[in-house]
């Protein structure tokens, strides 16, 4: 580790300071990993130290003044992975932007083949399909939230939890004959998967399934992207030009859906005095 603005020195016995200070970080992902990156940190009297996190995710700063430190981390990224990363994502942008432009192209030219009332019928029709499909989002939202909340109602109640307990006493009854001790864990661990299978029908797939390395290698994608101006520039540019290349017809639908949004949001302060709407 080396200090900016200072020189490297050794501190003898005779040197110690007793009002200097340390601190320690440890940097970890939720399911507990450590992170691997380097760091830099500023003390109160604005020196930086530079480092490399160890392999507990973690730095150790001694000798300091009093007052706060600031840690900032940075990924161990290479360049080249970076670089790899960033123009496999622009290729993919631009594959996307080409085919929507396409398609818009077609639409155009097809719309300009109508007559006057062909074509005010057709972004009519446009804009009924965007308020048809915001409606039956919303209906199939309502829905599904009813739903949900049902079916968690249901798993928390007494009657489901004894229903999961007999289930797993009684296949840890054709288990066989067990020793007080294995009976006991055969017991929790069927109460256990008992107790999964529920959740995984509540929340629509299997927790059981996941694979923390794949969890942490989307965490560190999502966190390179989001700390990469480049990338983020690319993002963003993307937006407006996909933007811009919707039809004429893409529009009226999205402007159907906008419309009802405004009747819904009408009808929530009609009826419930604006909180509806915060909701």
């Amino acid at each position: 580790m080396s200090q900016i603005g200072e020189k490297t020195r050794v501190l003898s016995i005779d040197e110690y300071d007793p009002n200097t200070h340390w601190v320690e970080v440890n940097y970890c992902y939720p399911d507990g990993l450590p992170v691997v990156g380097r760091y830099i940190a500023t003390d109160g009297d604005g020196l930086e130290y530079r480092g490399r996190l160890n392999d507990k995710g973690g730095l150790c700063l001694n000798y300091l003044p009093a007052g706060s430190v600031s840690v900032e981390l940075i990924p161990m990224v290479e360049d080249k992975a970076l670089t790899h990363l960033r123009n496999e994502i622009k290729m993919a942008l631009i594959h996307i932007l080409a085919e929507r432009q396409e398609e818009t192209k077609q639409s155009e030219a097809e719309l300009a083949r109508k007559s006057t009332a062909g074509q005010r019928g057709a972004i009519a029709g446009a804009m009924g399909k965007g308020l048809w499909n915001g409606a039956v989002g919303l209906v199939e939202f309502v829905w599904g939230a009813a739903k949900t909340a049902a079916e968690i109602a249901w798993y928390l109640t007494p009657i489901e939890r004894l229903n999961n307990l007999l289930e797993a006493s009684y296949k840890t009854y054709q288990s066989g004959s067990l020793t007080e001790e294995k009976w006991r864990q055969s017991l929790i661990k069927n109460l256990q998967q008992a107790e999964l299978d529920d959740i995984a029908r509540i929340i629509g797939f299997d927790p059981r399934k996941f694979d923390p390395k794949l969890i942490t290698e989307a965490y560190e994608i999502t966190s390179l992207i989001a700390a990469d101006a480049e990338t983020l520039h690319l993002f963003t540019t993307f937006a407006k030009q996909y933007a811009g290349a919707q039809s004429t017809l893409d529009w009226a639908e999205f402007a159907g859906g906008g419309v009802f949004e405004i009747v819904l949001s009408a009808l929530l302060i009609a009826f419930t005095g604006g909180v509806g709407v915060a909701a």
